[in-house]
């Protein structure tokens, strides 16, 4: 987590805005850097079992952080604290309208 969060704060200091148009991009290159730490780690099972996973999540970037799917997760988690989803279509109106 901390070499993805740290990639993307590398990323925003050469003045790269994350933004619908580049996000998948971005994310695949946080993830990509994750790899590279990993692959750095002795071996292992471990080892193993997350280079695979990580590269699942390379894999599927695109589903994974599409804005829809990010409107999903929102929604989800609104839910469980119990915001109520008037609050939430709200929240995601302007982002229809610039899809129109």
């Amino acid at each position: 987590m901390l070499v993805h969060e740290f990639t993307h704060a590398r990323i925003d200091a050469w003045g790269v805005k994350y933004s619908a148009a580049n996000r998948v991009a971005i994310e695949r290159a946080c993830v990509s850097q994750e790899i590279a730490f990993v692959q750095d780690l002795p071996g292992g099972p471990e080892r193993g079992r997350l280079l695979e996973h990580l590269a699942t999540r390379w894999k599927e970037a695109s589903e994974v952080w599409s804005l829809d799917a990010e409107e999903r997760r929102v929604r989800a988690a609104a839910k469980l604290v119990g915001i109520p989803q008037w609050m939430m279509d709200l929240r995601f109106l302007p982002r229809r309208w610039r899809s129109s």
